[in-house]
């Protein structure tokens, strides 16, 4: 489908693409409603956010661990403090069609 209507779904992706930057732009997401039509949902894109250290444990139980307990299982090299990130949101864009 995509192969043989390549023009429209070219189109579509360069207007998506073009909402998308607006949104990033103004720094928020909109929806356009067309009444008996549909909507538009666009959402802005936001880059990955870096989080901080985390053990490559479960969390919570290593948390509950005295300070001490802590170190020495970081210093003993059984657990490794990793950097932690959120994904890469490069927006969205959602058509939904009231027909």
């Amino acid at each position: 489908m995509r192969l043989k209507h390549a023009d429209v779904f070219g189109a579509m992706d360069q207007l998506k693409a073009a909402l998308i930057a607006l949104a990033t732009d103004t720094g928020e997401g909109f929806r356009e409603v067309f009444v008996d039509r549909g909507q538009i949902t666009v959402a802005a894109a936001k880059a990955k956010e870096f989080k901080g250290h985390v053990p490559e444990v479960e969390p919570k139980i290593f948390d509950a661990l005295s300070e001490a307990k802590r170190k020495k299982l970081i210093d003993d090299g059984i657990v490794k403090i990793v950097p932690h990130w959120t994904r890469d949101f490069h927006g969205r864009v959602d058509v939904k069609s009231f027909a």
